[in-house]
């Protein structure tokens, strides 16, 4: 199983890392958790998991172009289009 941005966390994703922290305890048979994220305390994790293997990859950065545009241009525009 595979659970994706674990840092955005809630009730519900905690709950649920809770259980399946039961399910690996329970099936040492070969049931597979992956935890990913960018910004994840992963020993924190791996803790929580009981010691489980921590991978780091490193990631590639792209340049960002921030682009602004003047919000009053476009103010009314919506409500005044017809609608086709």
């Amino acid at each position: 199983m595979v659970i994706d941005e674990a840092h955005e966390r809630t009730v519900h994703t905690d709950v649920l890392l809770g259980l399946l922290r039961r399910v690996l305890d329970a099936r040492p048979d070969g049931f597979r958790l992956v935890v990913t994220s960018a910004t994840l305390d992963a020993d924190a994790f791996a803790d929580f998991f009981g010691n489980a293997r921590a991978v780091y990859v490193q990631g590639r950065q792209f340049p960002v172009k921030v682009r602004q545009i003047c919000a009053k241009r476009f103010v009314g525009t919506a409500e005044s289009a017809p609608l086709t």
